[in-house]
């Protein structure tokens, strides 16, 4: 089972060029990723200092970002370039 350090997914997501959103809730970090100005897509992840994504999470996640499992989490580990990112993306029709 596939699991990803929520706060390192919190840092490399801001890297790849998602930025925080403006809604504030409790229990989860929202991110939005922006193309050109536009926003393209929103997601989120559990906060807590020692929260460790598991499956499900990754799972959804996956599907908001439009990537697979596998490329999510190389989105959150660092091993995906925005560009990379964008690439999928344009190549899946989402901008």
């Amino acid at each position: 089972m596939t699991t990803i350090d929520a706060n390192k997914a919190f840092r490399n997501l801001k890297l790849k060029g998602f930025v925080g959103s403006k809604r504030k809730y409790s229990d989860y970090k929202y991110f939005e990723f922006y193309h050109n100005d536009q926003l393209v897509l929103h997601t989120k992840i559990t906060r807590g200092e020692e929260s460790t994504l598991g499956s499900a999470v990754i799972r959804q996640m996956a599907y908001q970002c439009h990537l697979t499992e596998e490329e999510l989490v190389a989105l959150t580990v660092g091993e995906m370039t925005q560009e990379d990112y964008v690439a999928i993306l344009k190549e899946k029709g989402v901008i």
